[in-house]
């Protein structure tokens, strides 16, 4: 459709004629349009159009997160997808995880947002580590027009107004090495009723970030490691609690599983011995 059909153009000026489309369906559209100057001088125009569903463009459908080596542990593990828009109108978009059996330990931000004609957006992702936490995750991305878009394709449901992709994120965690000065903590006797705490340490003296798990937390009543799970940034270290709290006079020998993320199991002997207190009472003249 164009508006104005007819007008007089004065000498050394300039006319524009606006055209509206509203396409129908997704495909390539042309019409003439031909026009007389004076009643004599007969040409066209031609317009032409090609109709496509809204898309983004993935910088790649599948991002590798590694660590970037100068942030802490908790921050490390981010990288950005780059999302670019190739057509001539606004395209709004929208992402969704893919939530599998172990959850999801990655995010995306802008999780929404509306992207320029020809224009780019960067979004981050990042992936919270732990030795639960699953290594990949998939994020739908959702595209669809902007209103203003919407209103010119005229809600036809033959004009597909969204799209979607799907973006794989994987975490690459580097190989660990780290050290236990002690793999034996040897509270000696302690008394019943009473709370004895020792420790023992790990040391990252590797070039990539540690995520530990305590197998069993409360291995047995009365015993308590803490903290259950965790990480050691390059070049540190960590502590681990173990508390004892006896009820009952026993000789105890336990074994406190130590997993790290990417490695065998480790293996903490925990001994000791529960004594009766002795008092001894001096008569005082």
């Amino acid at each position: 459709m164009t508006s104005i059909l007819c007008q007089v153009i004065p000498g050394k000026s300039h006319a524009r004629f606006p055209i509206t489309f509203e396409p129908s369906q997704i495909g390539l559209y042309q019409r003439s349009l031909s026009y007389i100057i004076n009643g004599f001088y007969r040409h066209y125009v031609k317009v032409i159009a090609e109709v496509r569903s809204p898309t983004i463009e993935l910088g790649t459908d599948k991002l590798y997160i590694r660590s970037v080596a100068h942030l802490t542990a908790e921050d490390a593990y981010r990288k950005v997808v780059t999302l670019h828009n190739p057509l001539n109108a606004p395209a709004e978009f929208r992402w969704t995880p893919v939530i599998g059996s172990k959850g999801t330990a990655f995010s995306i931000r802008p999780a929404t947002g509306v992207i320029e004609p020809y224009q780019d957006i960067d979004c981050e992702v990042v992936w919270f580590g732990s030795c639960v936490a699953p290594l990949q995750n998939y994020f739908t991305l959702h595209v669809y027009s902007t209103s203003d878009a919407r209103k010119v394709s005229g809600n036809n449901p033959l004009l597909p107004s969204e799209s979607t992709q799907v973006l794989q994120c994987i975490a690459q965690v580097g190989k660990a090495k780290f050290k236990i000065p002690e793999k034996r903590v040897n509270f000696g006797t302690i008394p019943v009723n009473m709370t004895s705490t020792k420790s023992f340490t790990i040391i990252n003296d590797g070039t990539n970030h540690i995520f530990y798990q305590i197998t069993e937390p409360n291995p047995c009543p009365g015993v308590i490691v803490r903290p259950a799970n965790g990480l050691v940034s390059i070049g540190s270290h960590a502590n681990i609690i173990i508390e004892v709290t006896p009820i009952e006079l026993i000789k105890f020998d336990i074994k406190i599983g130590l997993k790290v993320l990417g490695q065998q199991q480790q293996e903490i002997r925990v001994t000791g011995e529960v004594v009766e207190p002795e008092l001894t009472i001096t008569e005082v003249n």
